[in-house]
C-alpha cells in the first residue's frame, strides 16, 4: 500500500487573500469614517446639552433642601 502525501503551500495563498482583506477594510474605513464621525459629533452634542438641562434642577433641588433645614 503506497501513501501519496501532497504538502500545499500555504504561503504563496496567504499573501493575496491578507492584502484582499486589508484592501476591503481600508475602503470600509474610507466609506464609513466620514458618517461614525457625525454620528458621534451629534451624540457628543446631545449629551451636552442633556448635562446642561440637568445642572439648574439639580441646583434648584439643592435649595429647596437647604430652606427646609
Amino acid at each position: 500500500m503506497d501513501i501519496l502525501v501532497i504538502k500545499l503551500s500555504t504561503e504563496a495563498s496567504i499573501m493575496p487573500d491578507l492584502l484582499a482583506i486589508w484592501g476591503v477594510t481600508q475602503a470600509a474605513g474610507l466609506i464609513f469614517k466620514p458618517i461614525l464621525e457625525d454620528l458621534a459629533k451629534d451624540a457628543a452634542k446631545d449629551w451636552a446639552k442633556d448635562l446642561l438641562k440637568g445642572i439648574p434642577g439639580k441646583m434648584v433641588k439643592r435649595k429647596s433642601l437647604l430652606i427646609f433645614f
